[in-house]
């Protein structure tokens, strides 16, 4: 029974923060679209929550993709490195 309290609390607070939200902007004119929009609000969020895909494979989203993970490293483009070793600047006579 507490959760589906909890669960009250939560969609109460959820509505009033978007009518806070929206009559702070004067996207509110009367008290019934305050509350039309309050009721609606947690519906709304509600029914965009359930298009989200929850299940996330952590270990598949951790590692890099196949092809990219095989790719060796480009050689010859160390560029400031290797100049630093042999004295080379560019401007040398």
């Amino acid at each position: 029974m507490a959760a589906f309290w909890v669960s009250v609390l939560i969609r109460v607070g959820v509505g009033g923060v978007v009518v806070a939200a929206m009559a702070r902007d004067g996207q509110v004119a009367g008290a019934v679209a305050a509350f039309g929009l309050g009721v609606a609000a947690p519906l709304v969020i509600e029914k965009l929550a359930r298009l989200v895909p929850l299940n996330l494979d952590v270990q598949a989203a951790l590692e890099p993709p196949p092809d990219l993970a095989a790719e060796p490293a480009p050689s010859g483009q160390g560029g400031q490195a290797g100049q630093a070793a042999t004295g080379g600047g560019g401007n040398a006579p």
